[in-house]
């Protein structure tokens, strides 16, 4: 079995602002950036997923649990794109 991970695409106001966010804020961290019209693209890995899970507790970020087939962790960005990650099991 391949193993696939997300790379959803964000439309955003503010670029710089949204990159930020997902840096310095959510911890991600950027191997590359492509701007078109306000776009950011951000790609998972399980590592990052784990990761994720043991630092939201930290963050002044506000989320909620919630079900979409499975349960998943929702994260709003500035422009409320919705993020959902599911904590690993």
């Amino acid at each position: 079995m391949k193993h696939w991970y997300s790379r959803p695409v964000c439309y955003v106001r503010d670029t710089p602002a949204s990159l930020a966010f997902f840096v310095e804020k959510l911890g991600f961290s950027l191997d590359w950036n492509h701007e078109e019209d306000g776009r950011v693209f951000i790609s998972l890995d399980d590592a990052q997923a784990k990761a994720l899970k043991s630092d939201i507790e930290s963050w002044s970020v506000p989320v909620r649990e919630t079900h979409w087939g499975m349960p998943v962790i929702e994260i709003l960005d500035l422009d409320n794109n919705e993020l959902f990650f599911s904590p690993p099991g």
